[in-house]
C-alpha cells in the first residue's frame, strides 16, 4: 500500500508526530515536532490522537482506548468453513483466536489470565484445537466512540479539515477505499454521513 501510494506521486513523511494545527486564508498550517507542512485539505485519520488535533480545527470527537488480546495457533489443516465471530481459521491454516474486551486505559500488553480465559472458550467450541500449539499472541487498542460506530466529518468552521476514524477497518474498507477519499476529494458529503458526523454525541 505504500509503495502505491508513493508511486503515484505521493509524498511519505513518517515519524512527524503533529502538534498544532492552524486555519487561516483557507489553508492549514500543520506543524509537527521538526517540521512545518501547508495543504489546503488535511485528513485527521492518527486514532485515539485524534480528539486532541479535532478540536484545533473546530470538531469534537471523544473516544476511548479499549484492549483486545489475540492468540495465533501454529498451522494446521483447514478446519474451518466459515469463520466465527471469536474463532476464525487463516488461508495458511493458523487459526485466530480473540479477542478480549478490557478497559484498562493505553495499555496494550497481554495477560496471562486473559490469554488463558480465550484459550479455554476456544478449546471448549472446537476440542480439537486443544492438540494445536500457540505460537504468539498480542494486544492493541481499539479506537471508540460512545457508540462505537465510526466518525466521518468535516469542520464548519475550517473547511477542508476531515476527521476519519473507525475501529473496524476491514469491515469498512470497501467504504474507506471508495466513498470517503471521493467525499474528501470532492468535498461533496455523501447522502447519509450526517449520521456519522461527531455531533450526534451533543444530544
Amino acid at each position: 500500500m505504500l509503495d502505491s501510494f508513493k508511486k503515484s506521486g505521493n509524498l511519505h513523511f513518517p515519524e512527524q508526530q503533529v502538534e498544532t494545527i492552524i486555519f487561516r486564508n483557507n489553508c492549514f498550517e500543520v506543524q509537527t515536532k521538526s517540521e512545518r507542512f501547508s495543504a489546503k485539505k488535511v485528513v485527521l485519520a492518527c486514532g485515539l490522537g485524534i480528539s486532541k488535533l479535532a478540536l484545533q480545527v473546530g470538531l469534537e470527537v471523544p473516544l476511548r482506548p479499549q484492549r483486545g488480546q489475540i492468540l495465533v495457533t501454529e498451522r494446521t489443516r483447514p478446519m474451518l468453513v466459515q469463520p466465527f465471530v471469536t474463532i476464525r481459521q487463516t488461508g495458511e491454516g493458523s487459526f485466530m483466536i480473540g479477542a478480549s474486551h478490557e478497559e484498562v486505559g493505553l495499555d496494550s500488553g497481554t495477560t496471562t489470565q486473559e490469554m488463558r480465559r480465550l484459550a479455554q472458550h476456544a478449546v471448549n467450541v472446537f476440542p480439537q484445537l486443544s492438540s494445536l500449539q500457540l505460537v504468539r499472541c498480542w494486544g492493541a487498542l481499539r479506537i471508540l466512540t460512545p457508540d462505537t460506530k465510526p466518525v466521518y466529518a468535516e469542520s464548519a468552521s475550517c473547511p477542508g479539515a476531515f476527521v476519519v476514524t473507525s475501529h473496524s477497518g476491514i469491515t469498512l474498507a470497501p467504504l474507506h477505499a471508495g466513498i470517503i477519499p471521493r467525499w474528501i476529494v470532492e468535498g461533496k458529503t455523501p447522502v447519509g454521513f450526517e449520521q456519522f458526523h461527531s455531533r450526534r454525541f451533543d444530544a
